[in-house]
Parts: structure tokens; C-alpha cells; sequence
């Protein structure tokens, strides 16, 4: 969306850190974690449900980073989030995917280890990228 000054709103925002390395090898135990605790179909932004509170706690964020992804992706669920992740092109018209991601988090380290959660399950789910 164009403002009246001609600048998108994408460009507005401030310059972001660059993500660090992501290392999918390093989360694996987190994917499969999520996969046998049944912790897929909770809603990101239950405040009470302990599973929750531990879900987001695996991934490495907290109730306000849970809402920007909410925010950014319209998913509760971290299912619904891999099948963001996965059914999305890689960038957007200005941004890539990740910095999309890293903008709703507002952490790159936090951002990356979420990608590689959702990478591999992603690839645990057989859900392959678009």
C-alpha cells in the first residue's frame, strides 16, 4: 500500500539485523518434541494452558512475539504456521519470507531458530515448500 508520500509502507520500517546462520540440524529434537507431544494444534495465544505456555517456550518466544506472528500469518496454530511457512513464496514484494517472520518477532536470533523448527516440520510432516 502507497502513502501519500510514495513510499511503501515496507520501506518505513527500520533496517533489521542480519539472521544468523540457520541451522536446521540443530532443531530437529524441537520438531520431533512438537510432533510427539502433541503440541501442533495449540492455539499460539492461549494465555492459560500450560502446553501452550510450553510450546512457546520451545520456540523461543512469548506471548507478544506469539501475537505478531498471529498478526503477520492469520495462523493460531503452529500447524498452521509450518503450512505458512511452506505454502509461501520465498519474498514477498519487497521483503523475503524470513524477514517477514523477523519483522512479527522482532529477534533475529529468535527468528532463525523458529525457521528451523518450522523447516523441520516441515519435512517431518512431508509438507514440501512451494
Amino acid at each position: 500500500q502507497i502513502s501519500e508520500g510514495g513510499s511503501s509502507e515496507a520501506k518505513k520500517r527500520p533496517k533489521l539485523p542480519k539472521l544468523p546462520p540457520i541451522d536446521i540440524s540443530g532443531q530437529e529434537g524441537t520438531a520431533r518434541m512438537f510432533v510427539e507431544l502433541e503440541y501442533l494444534n495449540l492455539n499460539l495465544m492461549d494465555k492459560v494452558d500450560g502446553k501452550t505456555k510450553k510450546a512457546r517456550h520451545h520456540l523461543g518466544i512469548g506471548i507478544a512475539e506469539a501475537r505478531g506472528i498471529v498478526k503477520l500469518t492469520d495462523c493460531e496454530t503452529v500447524l498452521d504456521l509450518v503450512h505458512w511457512y511452506h505454502d509461501n513464496p520465498i519474498s514477498t514484494d519487497e521483503n523475503t519470507i524470513n524477514e517477514e517472520l523477523q519483522y512479527a518477532i522482532g529477534s533475529a536470533q529468535r527468528t532463525a531458530k523458529i525457521i528451523a523448527v518450522l523447516v523441520n516440520l516441515g519435512l517431518k510432516l512431508g509438507i514440501r515448500p512451494v
